[in-house]
């Protein structure tokens, strides 16, 4: 998968998290900036036989040594030639050692708690805002309200707390 906000997501539904990236991608700085860094349980770069490989290799284990992540896991930074089968073995026994710290240090289960909690957060938000909207379209005062919000005689945060005032708001 590619590398833009949405994509980012992936962490919110993995247990671990593989940043993979290839020489070509760009100098190691471009990385930290573009968020990745963030969400790396592990770095493996591909096509390690290509020019720029060694450098990126060694700036991003300095990277992820100045700025550890986690005190129960030290972020690893592999390198990959797929086409020829080097490192896939390494990588694989990596990946496995992460899951098995999850397990041990009981990050699997802190992880998946908060995912479960933000699942819960994001349904019941779209939920509520499904029940406002009807409400919306029900309530002549509401509407009036977004009338006013809409040619800009009140702002949304005033309406926002005269909605939040409304006891009967979702009844």
């Amino acid at each position: 998968m590619g590398v833009g906000q949405t994509e980012l997501d992936i962490v919110e539904a993995a247990d671990t998290t593989v940043v993979l990236l290839v020489p070509e991608s760009g100098d190691t700085i471009q990385t930290m900036k573009a968020g990745i860094m963030e969400i790396a349980d592990l770095f493996v770069i591909n096509k390690a036989d290509r020019d720029g490989a060694d450098r990126m290799l060694r700036e991003l284990r300095m990277l992820v040594h100045m700025h550890p992540r986690y005190e129960w896991w030290e972020i690893p930074v592999l390198a990959t030639q797929a086409h020829k089968n080097v490192g896939i073995a390494e990588l694989y026994t990596t990946i496995e050692q992460h899951r098995q710290t999850l397990t041990t240090t009981g990050q699997l289960l802190v992880r998946r708690r908060q995912r479960r909690q933000k699942d819960l957060l994001a349904l019941l938000q779209q939920r509520l805002m499904a029940m406002l909207a009807a409400r919306l379209e029900q309530d002549e005062a509401l509407q009036k309200l977004n009338e006013q919000v809409q040619e800009g005689q009140v702002d949304p945060y005033t309406a926002v707390e005269q909605l939040l005032e409304r006891r009967d708001i979702l009844l």
